[in-house]
């Protein structure tokens, strides 16, 4: 059974634009306490470093993650509804931004990118866009953290990072997984390898 939420989320920006604001309107829905995972990830590679979440929806991660020593954290989200709560609760060096990531260009250098639980909601040649635009504002040491819900669902997206960049580390918990991406390029597989 689809809803209506899933089926809007499927028709491109304005129909994730009015998904995600209908969601975020009608409750906090992703309120609840934060995985010790993806928590634990990013403290350990956040300090000293220049955030930037996609799809950050309310802010809940960047309350989170408020003590682990970053120097800056700019959220983009498509939901004016979700970046008004995070700007409502938000701390003054955290800048929230209504920005659908498709669209998103960045305007400056960071070190660490986040994308929990959005990336697969785009079009695979916009995954990979969207990653190669990110990388050319990191440095050498610049790192993305992917987390998907289901790692059996899309396994097809998780071969498409492996093919296009190093993934550092795979953590799984349960079918969740948590990718942490290197600017690094993957060494090329020979046709038919890794299918």
């Amino acid at each position: 059974m689809f809803s209506l939420t899933g089926i809007l989320r499927r028709l491109g920006p304005l129909g994730r634009k009015i998904a995600w604001n209908r969601e975020f309107r009608n409750g906090p829905h992703f309120a609840g306490a934060r995985s010790p995972v993806i928590l634990g990830i990013i403290r350990d590679h956040c300090r000293g470093k220049r955030i930037v979440e996609l799809a950050c929806g309310d802010g809940s991660l960047a309350r989170a993650i408020q003590r682990f020593g970053w120097v800056s954290y700019n959220g983009f989200d498509i939901s004016s509804e979700a970046i008004a709560r995070a700007r409502a609760a938000s701390e003054p060096e955290q800048k929230f931004h209504v920005q659908d990531m498709e669209a998103w260009i960045p305007t400056e250098n960071f070190d660490l990118l986040i994308i929990e639980e959005a990336l697969y909601y785009l079009p695979p040649t916009v995954q990979i866009s969207l990653l190669e635009k990110a990388f050319d504002h990191m440095g050498d040491t610049g790192v993305a953290i992917i987390a998907l819900h289901s790692r059996s669902k899309y396994s097809a997206l998780i071969e498409r990072l492996r093919n296009r960049w190093e993934i550092r580390t795979e953590l799984n918990e349960g079918d969740r997984s948590y990718l942490i991406l290197t600017p690094s390029h993957a060494a090329p597989r020979e046709p038919g390898i890794g299918k």
